[in-house]
Parts: structure tokens; C-alpha cells; sequence
């Protein structure tokens, strides 16, 4: 699926900062990456809640 959405400087900006800061150590290397990335950490902190119950 193709998205087209349109950022703002300040969020260009946060995203070129993710790529430089993790290049190295999460092999990030572009900005559509660095989405994945930000997608991938936001479903996993709304799924502990939900493991967290489970493990009660």
C-alpha cells in the first residue's frame, strides 16, 4: 500500500535526527525507514498493556 502524507519542517527534522542517531546501531538508514521504526515502537507499547494483563 502507498501513503502519501505531508510533514511538517519539524517532523522532517525529527526524522533526519533518528536517522543520524541510529544508523549505526539499528541500521536505519533513510527517512522511510525511520517510519517503520516509529510505527514498529508505537505498536509495541500499546500491546504491554495488553501483555501485562495477561500475564495477571
Amino acid at each position: 500500500m502507498k501513503i502519501t502524507m505531508e510533514l511538517s519542517d519539524r517532523e522532517v527534522q525529527f526524522l533526519n535526527g533518528m536517522v543520524s542517531n541510529m544508523v549505526s546501531y539499528e541500521k536505519i538508514g533513510s527517512t522511510e525507514e525511520a517510519i517503520r521504526e516509529c510505527i514498529r515502537m508505537a505498536m509495541f507499547d500499546e500491546s504491554e498493556p495488553m501483555a501485562a494483563d495477561e500475564g495477571a
